[in-house]
């Protein structure tokens, strides 16, 4: 089982000093010193130190701040290992949560959506993944690929989830809901459980 994202993304080799001045990055007095590494100011800045550049990593987004590329911008795929086929693919999450042309529009538009995170799959078969950029935890059939459940989370889940059995005896599935910065979800520092009914 495989998460995929199509969404282009560009990279651009700055100058240190350009991209100490745009506010991207702070100066550093290097190696020796005994100060600390600076966190950069964005998730997709790689301050280099020691070079004299900076990777500015950014999506390839239009004048809507929309994907470049037509939807299915994110897919869940079954693979096959022993034929190395697909067996089923389909699209994953939603617009959901995008800030088109800068309004949160919050129009859940079912284009699957670009992921950062892993899936897992259940000894019953059932297939947990948050990883999508619509701030949801899914479930789906193994078998199918059929959607069972859904539900929102606090932040953006991009994390793989986990599962284990409680001293109840049922078992729970896990996820980090924390955000994250190069997708723009919203950011937290939730852990959230979910079990069957009793």
């Amino acid at each position: 089982m495989a998460n995929t994202s199509y969404i282009p993304f560009t990279m651009e080799m700055m100058k240190a000093d350009k991209a100490i001045s745009k506010g991207l990055m702070k100066p550093w007095a290097g190696w020796s010193s005994n100060e600390r590494y600076p966190k950069p100011r964005e998730f997709a800045v790689g301050p280099e130190y020691g070079t004299p550049y900076a990777a500015v990593v950014k999506p390839w987004l239009s004048f809507l701040d929309a994907p470049c590329t037509a939807p299915p911008w994110g897919k869940l795929v079954a693979i096959d290992l022993q034929s190395r086929k697909i067996v089923w693919e389909r699209p994953i999450g939603t617009t959901r949560d995008m800030n088109i042309l800068n309004t949160h529009t919050n129009l859940p538009l079912p284009t699957g959506i670009f992921t950062m995170g892993g899936n897992i799959i259940t000894a019953s078969g059932l297939v947990f993944v948050g990883a999508t950029a619509d701030d949801y935890l899914r479930a789906f059939d193994e078998k199918t690929g059929n959607e069972l459940w859904d539900t929102r989370l606090p932040a953006g889940g991009q994390a793989t989830p986990m599962t284990y059995i409680g001293d109840d005896g049922r078992q729970y599935v896990v996820i980090a809901a924390g955000g994250h910065g190069g997708l723009r979800t919203r950011a937290g520092d939730s852990v959230v459980a979910y079990a069957l009914p009793r």
